[in-house]
């Protein structure tokens, strides 16, 4: 049966469910997404089992470079004495 799974790119018309279901699922309840965005669903038949999405850029490389001219990441602890 495991063989039978395929995980593929929605389609088109699949788009409206997949984003129902994100809002339904996911901790932020929303499927609002920023920059590249690839949405994949793993099948078996025609039932759906599970769902993903793969974000590429978007905001959070911009967060972190305004975060580290800030000055709010710390810097990495010092080694412990003994180890």
């Amino acid at each position: 049966m495991l063989n039978e799974v395929q995980v593929r790119l929605i389609t088109p018309d699949e788009r409206a469910r997949f984003d129902a279901l994100l809002c339904a699922k996911h901790y932020l309840r929303s499927a609002q997404m920023v920059g590249e965005q690839l949405r994949y669903v793993a099948v078996l038949g025609d039932q759906w089992l599970a769902f993903t999405k793969l974000v590429c850029g978007g905001a959070a490389p911009a967060s972190a470079r305004s975060m580290d001219r800030l000055g709010r990441y710390a810097a990495p602890p010092p080694p412990r004495a003994g180890g």
